[in-house]
């Protein structure tokens, strides 16, 4: 596949998203409360991100659509590993910044607005996993490691991974290279485990337990009421401040700490392949 065919097949992907969200959301937007204005947006960009990938990848590439990463034998145990792994990921920077001082809890609140808004994240933040993991980990980057590699394929996806958050709210550059760095891991975890449901249950742990914990996830929020209401008090290049703890130093750490044990899992998955291959053909 040469660079100009490759350029033109992610201008196609993106082109057929951006006219996907305009059409999507212009018709969900009315569905929705006006409390609610996020969810049409969140609903109608992944899945104009999902259809975008899939049509682009059965008519340009004419491949089943299980080499996206969905010919994992256990989906659903995967998608647990992944949700683990984000559940993981998002308390220890929470207890390390409680332990500090540098995060309180200020009180507790439960009622039906709280189930109510927990629902809504649950199924919000499902939909933006499967949407930006399918779009980015599946499209883009199966198509980068087919030409140039897993590395450069996994840094060009998480590069463009960026992208698509350049518009959040209260970004900063440190926010910007977390979620590089966000990019990298998932993108190693894809490789890792053989497919996108670790990234997919990774990406909705992670983002549903932020919010959870009534920080801000990327600069945003879903739920209005949620169960802990914690605040940051201490310096911003920590806890990431009001774009949550993306954009602090201690998601920085964990960041390239969960990279590097997906990458050894790999590593270890690759030599394993190697050693069975080589097996079968003596």
């Amino acid at each position: 596949m040469n660079v100009l065919k490759l350029v033109g097949k992610l201008f196609l992907v993106f082109l057929l998203s951006v006219l996907g969200i305009v059409f999507f959301v212009s018709l969900l937007f009315p569905l929705y409360p006006v409390h609610r204005s996020l969810m049409p947006v969140i609903v109608g960009q992944n899945t104009a991100f999902v259809l975008a990938a899939f049509l682009v990848w059965a008519w340009l590439e004419k491949k089943p659509l299980d080499e996206l990463g969905f010919a994992e034998p256990s989906p659903f145990r995967s998608f647990l590993r992944g949700a683990g792994w984000g559940s993981f990921g998002i308390a220890v920077p929470f207890v390390l910044l409680l332990t500090t001082g540098w995060l309180r809890v200020d009180g507790f609140h439960f009622s039906s607005s709280t189930v109510t808004d927990f629902t809504s994240a649950l199924s919000g933040f499902l939909i933006v996993a499967l949407g930006e993991e399918i779009l980015v980990r599946g499209y883009i980057q199966t198509l980068m490691v087919r030409q140039w590699g897993r590395m450069i394929g996994i840094i060009t996806a998480s590069l463009l991974f960026c992208a698509l958050h350049l518009g959040n709210p209260n970004l900063s550059w440190l926010a910007l290279f977390n979620l590089f760095l966000a990019g990298v891991m998932l993108g190693t975890a894809k490789e890792a485990f053989g497919g996108l449901w670790t990234p997919i249950g990774f990406h909705f742990a992670w983002n549903l337990c932020q919010e959870t914990l009534s920080l801000p996830v990327s600069g945003l929020h879903l739920i209005e009421h949620p169960v802990l209401i914690t605040r940051e008090t201490g310096p911003v290049w920590v806890t990431g401040g009001g774009f949550g703890l993306e954009a602090g130093a201690a998601v920085t750490v964990l960041l390239i700490s969960l990279t590097a044990a997906f990458w050894l899992q790999n590593r270890n998955r690759t030599k394993s392949d190697h050693f069975h291959t080589s097996g079968l053909t003596r």
